[in-house]
């Protein structure tokens, strides 16, 4: 996934990161002042991890495609991110961090309820005391209502993609079918595809995972504002806390 869709991702995502980091820059603070060293799973091409200059922090995602845009965004900006290459299921790291970040629907990725569960253990474990995980999902009402068995195309300068779904009620899986035309030097286009898959959970299943996990839920957003979620929710945005015993 996203070998070709990683060259020209940043073209295509409708998505107000400033304010994304605003918010989430606001939740850490709120939970843990001092905090100085965050996590970003799954982090992508790197539009938020960039956004978090004054924190140190470690960015990991198993696209090495992904990475790579992610390193050179950090670097134009003269930004030392450790960026590693691991899948967020099994992930490890050197220590504990004050912070946890996981956004753009990063988690429906995972397909099995157990590795989801596994991957909320590893943020525990690697979470310090009192440490906040900030994290996103997209709704079952937008898997079964937006995406559904729709198709969705969209072209912009040198390129265009057409994003077929194909949504499984039963098994909650959405197949993603997207085709990739890139403009070459020589004027002509080359076609690529992609497929991905993603899961819907309910709010029930996120909350018991967390639970289950040793993790709890201290906030449930309506997407990246203070707003109550509704049932027409798109994304659902999830703090979560690794409350220190006796606190």
């Amino acid at each position: 996934m996203y070998e070709h869709f990683s060259q020209i991702y940043d073209r295509y995502m409708d998505i107000n990161y400033a304010q994304w980091g605003v918010f989430i820059d606001n939740i850490i603070k709120a939970h843990m002042p001092k905090a100085s060293l965050v996590l970003d799973l799954g982090c992508g091409t790197g539009n938020l991890t960039t956004l978090f200059p004054h924190y140190e922090m470690i960015a990991l995602d198993i696209s090495t495609d992904m990475l790579m845009v992610a390193r050179e965004k950090a670097e134009s900006l003269g930004q030392n991110v450790l960026f590693l290459n691991q899948d967020i299921r099994s992930f490890e790291l050197y220590g504990t961090v004050d912070a946890c970040i996981c956004t753009c629907d990063c988690l429906n990725y995972i397909l099995e309820q157990d590795e989801l569960l596994q991957t909320f253990r590893l943020v525990k474990n690697y979470l310090n005391p009192n440490g906040v995980f900030i994290f996103d999902i997209n709704s079952t009402h937008k898997f079964e209502n937006i995406l559904a068995t729709n198709t969705f195309s969209q072209t912009e300068p040198n390129s265009a993609i057409i994003w077929e779904n194909y949504y499984n009620k039963s098994t909650k899986i959405n197949e993603y079918n997207l085709t990739i035309f890139t403009q070459q030097k020589n004027s002509m286009y080359i076609r690529n595809g992609e497929i991905h898959y993603q899961r819907a959970y309910t709010e029930q299943e996120i909350e018991s995972f967390a639970k289950t996990a040793g993790l709890t839920v201290t906030g449930k957003y309506d997407g990246y504002t203070k707003n109550a979620p509704k049932l027409t929710s798109e994304r659902l945005v999830y703090i979560v806390k690794n409350i220190a015993k006796g606190k």
